[in-house]
């Protein structure tokens, strides 16, 4: 979808799970490294 390594080779949902954690460790981290459009 992305593009983004192996993100383009997951299913939809695995990147959704995959992309909910990113933005879990992104906020715990204090760096908005992935924002949830």
């Amino acid at each position: 979808v992305y593009g983004c390594g192996g993100l383009d080779v997951m299913t939809e949902e695995s990147i959704a799970e995959v992309y909910g954690l990113s933005v879990r460790m992104a906020k715990i981290d204090g760096l908005p490294l992935i924002v949830p459009v």
